[in-house]
């Protein structure tokens, strides 16, 4: 919880050093790049932990305690390779219509689930 009040204290000013140390990891670089290569069309990318903790991130979201909604609540419980899909929306952020996919995934191993992928995918670009 003191994590995620501290999240909310750095989004107003939208820095600090909790949110700069998620957006400048070696994680959400990965994930910067990857987005990049699909230019518009993803517009944001996220890793969520096991335990619903934000673990990676594109750009800034509005809280670091990502377990109380939807993305995670309607996959990680049901386990590895679970996709849901939410219902598209206007994204401020992007200002646009918007989808949100999110996938979880598990340990190669043990197919034991690690955590969410979730994808913010902008439906102006799927236009012919």
């Amino acid at each position: 919880m003191a994590l995620d009040r501290q999240w909310r204290e750095e989004a107003g000013p939208g820095k600090g050093p909790l949110i700069d140390g998620m957006l400048t990891s070696p994680p959400s670089r990965r994930l910067g790049k990857v987005r990049l290569r699909h230019g518009a069309l993803l517009a944001d990318m996220m890793l969520i932990d096991s335990q619903g903790l934000l673990a990676a991130a594109t750009r800034l979201t509005s809280d670091y305690i990502q377990g109380d909604e939807t993305k995670y609540l309607e996959t990680f419980p049901r386990g590895t390779g679970t996709i849901h899909i939410e219902a598209p929306h206007y994204d401020e952020s992007v200002q646009d219509y918007v989808v949100m996919a999110s996938i979880v995934l598990g340990d190669p191993a043990d197919s034991r689930p690690l955590g969410v992928l979730t994808v913010t995918i902008n439906l102006e670009m799927l236009k012919p």
